[in-house]
């Protein structure tokens, strides 16, 4: 009994120590996961704030530094470059290159005049007005500025203008025929006929071989009617510059006057030789096509009549008492700063006083049909 006894307390206290061995097992386990359990060894660092200053800290602004910009020097206008620009016909290049110029050598009237050239070029006269005006506020002894200041008056519709600018111009160089064709120009725009007359004259004595001088010239004696002497002018100038379109188709409109059609209806034909975009000889050579000459036709021979013409300007000369030869007489400027300078002689002619523009229209005496007259 006793040993059965002891076997039941055995048995007891293995069960008991089973489960305290099992008790301490999971509350070993359990501690390990619990957030709340602290290791013994573990070392815990005290979280210590960040104290607040009672002043904030202020963003210091930078300015942007601006970077200075440096503008390059003007480039040096020459003037013998630009004005090989302006005779090559670039006007829109030379405006620029002589605007640039007048700004650096502002006391040179030769700079203002080219500049004044090329606005008229660029039809643009009223500036060319202001150029011309400047040259002659520097130099009023400038004689160029006054005749295309009087050219520019011309081109703005102002003749009485341009006859005082014109007479300024002849004071300094009194046998220019270049000037005197423009006075020819500005009188007969006024209706003064017998002063266009002589000054055309007096430019052709001073310089017979102006032909331009010689077609404005005709242009007056086909409006009087004065058909052969206006034939003989016109054929003159053709054989002085056979390259002009105006002059072959005003002689043909002269010859058409004398009845001459077949040498008419050639004029023509030489105007739309020298350029075959001309209109006016278009229209004028379809209308003599149509036209039958007579049998007794007046013959017509270009050299006779420009040798008729030449015996007139000579029988001119003696009664005006004039050299008979422009090589008699000096009508060069110099100029005082030794420069090239631009010669209106030398302007195309689109823009000299030789351009071509409608002045008058005759009946053809034999059609009746309005024809085109040009100086």
């Amino acid at each position: 009994m006793r040993y059965h006894q002891r076997k039941r307390f055995d048995t007891q206290t293995f069960a008991v120590a089973t489960a305290i061995a099992l008790l301490v097992f999971v509350i070993g386990c359990g501690g390990k996961d619990s957030p709340e359990s602290v290791s013994a060894t573990d070392t815990v660092t005290p979280v210590v704030p960040t104290p607040i200053s009672s002043t904030p800290e202020l963003e210091v602004y930078q300015p942007e530094v601006p970077v200075e910009v440096v503008a390059a020097e003007p480039q040096l206008v020459v003037f013998a470059d630009a004005e090989a620009v302006y005779r090559a016909r670039q006007y829109n290049e030379a405006d620029k290159l002589f605007a640039a110029y007048v700004d650096q050598n502002p006391d040179n009237p030769w700079g203002f005049y080219m500049l004044g050239l090329v606005q008229r070029q660029l039809d643009r006269s009223d500036d060319a007005v202001v150029s011309f005006n400047s040259a002659l506020e520097i130099d009023s002894l400038h004689a160029k500025s006054w005749t295309n200041l009087a050219r520019a008056n011309m081109d703005l519709g102002q003749p009485d203008e341009a006859l005082d600018n014109i007479d300024r111009a002849i004071e300094l160089s009194s046998e220019s025929a270049v000037t005197l064709r423009l006075q020819g120009r500005a009188f007969h725009q006024l209706g003064q006929v017998d002063d266009a007359i002589a000054a055309y004259r007096q430019a052709i004595i001073l310089d017979r071989d102006d032909a331009w001088s010689m077609n404005n010239l005709a242009l007056i004696y086909i409006e009087q009617d004065e058909f052969e002497i206006a034939v003989q002018a016109l054929a003159r100038a053709t054989q002085l510059d056979s390259s002009s379109a105006t002059f072959h188709n005003n002689l043909g409109m002269a010859l058409e006057q004398t009845e001459r059609f077949r040498a008419a209806e050639n004029a023509y034909r030489n105007a739309l030789v020298a350029d075959a975009t001309y209109a006016k000889a278009a229209t004028n050579l379809a209308r003599v096509e149509h036209v039958e000459g007579n049998i007794d036709e007046p013959e017509f021979g270009l050299t006779a009549s420009a040798d008729a013409f030449e015996f007139t300007v000579s029988a001119w000369i003696v009664d005006s008492k004039a050299p008979d030869s422009p090589d008699d007489v000096d009508v060069s400027v110099t100029d005082t700063n030794s420069q090239s300078i631009g010669d209106e002689t030398t302007e195309p002619a689109d823009k000299s006083e030789e351009v071509s523009e409608n002045v008058s229209e005759q009946d053809s005496l034999s059609q009746g049909i309005i024809g085109s007259i040009e100086f």
